[in-house]
């Protein structure tokens, strides 16, 4: 009947335009530093055979019998953005369980709920919008509804199997039905949320009531804004896996987090990406790497040979931000992320006393003045892929092709695949402004999007 989840993140698009619940799914080769979720079904064996009829008669709360009732101990909110017909979204977050960027960070309760009301006066101090609020009942973002598909109630637990995991665990119903009043009197809020809902992952589609409240203070949490390091980090690398991207250009990540048996970050530790900039070759030649980088930045100068790309927090999609260039993602047992952007400093390499070896050397200063220091040696070429060959392809010449950056596009030739800079693959319409990296054949070139 339940299901467990690995974590909680707030990402993705509504409507094209606002945020809506999603969870990334993102390998490590796209050297992103978003943690990998899965949603996995509970063993029946495992849960008691009465727990639904419990469920029924507000259980003491347990991991195997969740409660659907809370009184938050604190609220926060957030404005995600107007949608094209002049109504706004607004998160609004109700938790006993912690709150990181409207993320649980511990054992409780926690409901997230998506309000669509007017956009604030003043953008630059946006308000949490007041009133009644029902389910929104169309395909048309409505102001004085919540939008139900992206809101939850969830019971959240360490999991019981693996308790010195701290791995958070829970349960989530999402409503059908119902209401979200919210009043305030000088800056104190009143909050109650009563819903039918049905929990996800039981297939009878049984409803139950859900129950929330909270008065007090809501502050307002910038859910898109990084946390800082907020100290020194020296990084212990034990893992590397990089692609040369053609024209000098190497993506390579440093991590010593632990990954599934298809490379996806499954838990805590540190990933270190580089974006480097070496002498241009039309495949990859290591010995090329040679030297010392200091940043620069992309967006403003493009790639510059011998140097790397400064860290920079990055709108990827709508409202999904990551880390992009050279920076370092710390990826905590709670689930949440601390990052730290490499804009100052100088990145090392040099040929080491094995026959294949090379050395790389981080001293990385981010905008808040942390340090961050890493180094490695070995067989550097061993953990790169080289996107410029493709034996199947190689007689393709580029002056078959045509190979541009446009206003929010890419123009390239049928069967060319076009990445994001951190190596996730996109479509070549309705594109963000930033570089984007095209693979046609043998031939990859980078592009700008305006």
């Amino acid at each position: 009947m339940g299901k467990t989840f690995t974590s909680f993140c707030v990402v993705a698009a509504l409507f094209g335009a606002a945020s809506a619940m999603a969870a990334p799914r993102m390998p490590l080769s796209s050297t992103l530093g978003l943690w990998k979720t899965a949603i996995e079904e509970r063993s029946e064996a495992a849960r008691p055979a009465h727990a639904a009829a419990k469920l029924k008669q507000a259980p003491s709360r347990s991991a195997y019998d969740p409660q659907t009732e809370f009184t938050a101990t604190e609220a926060s909110f957030y404005y995600s953005g107007e949608f094209e017909n002049g109504v706004g979204g607004y998160w609004l977050f109700l938790s006993t369980a912690g709150m990181d960027k409207g993320n649980p960070t511990h054992d409780g309760q926690m409901a997230r709920i998506f309000l669509m009301a007017a956009p604030p006066a003043d953008g630059a101090d946006p308000a949490l919008p007041t009133g009644t609020f029902t389910p929104l009942q169309s395909d048309d973002p409505t102001a004085g509804c919540f939008y139900g598909e992206a809101s939850e109630f969830m019971d959240v637990f360490v999991n019981p199997d693996d308790p010195a995991s701290g791995e958070l665990v829970g349960y989530v119903w999402t409503p059908e039905g119902g209401t979200v009043s919210v009043t305030a009197d000088d800056r104190i809020f009143n909050v109650t949320l009563e819903w039918e809902a049905v929990q996800s992952g039981d297939e009878s589609g049984e409803k139950v009531t859900c129950k929330a409240s909270f008065t007090g203070a809501i502050p307002y949490d910038d859910i898109n804004a990084y946390t800082p390091l907020g100290g020194n980090r020296d990084v212990d690398i034990t893992g590397v896996s990089g692609r040369y991207n053609g024209d000098g250009n190497y993506s390579i990540a440093f991590y010593n987090v632990p990954l599934d048996e298809d490379g996806f970050i499954i838990g805590a530790g540190d990933l270190l990406n580089l974006e480097l900039f070496a002498t241009p070759s039309e495949h990859m030649e290591i010995a090329d790497m040679v030297g010392v980088y200091t940043p620069v930045d992309v967006f403003e100068h493009g790639p510059v040979e011998g140097r790397f790309m400064q860290g920079v927090w990055y709108n990827m999609f709508g409202s999904m931000y990551a880390a992009i260039g050279t920076a370092l993602t710390v990826y905590n047992p709670d689930g949440s992320q601390l990052v730290g952007l490499g804009t100052d400093g100088t990145v090392e390499v040099a040929k080491a006393s094995g026959e294949k070896d090379y050395s790389v050397k981080f001293d990385l200063t981010t905008p808040e003045g942390d340090k961050i220091a890493a180094s490695w040696t070995g067989p550097l070429e061993d953990f790169i892929t080289d996107f410029t060959v493709d034996d199947a392809l190689e007689d393709v010449e580029a002056a078959d092709y045509e190979i541009a950056g446009g206003q929010g596009c890419v123009t390239a030739p049928a069967g060319a695949s076009v990445y994001t800079i951190t190596g996730i693959e996109t479509g070549r319409e309705n594109l963000p402004a930033g570089i984007y990296v095209v693979r046609c054949g043998s031939v990859v070139e980078k592009v700008i999007v305006r």
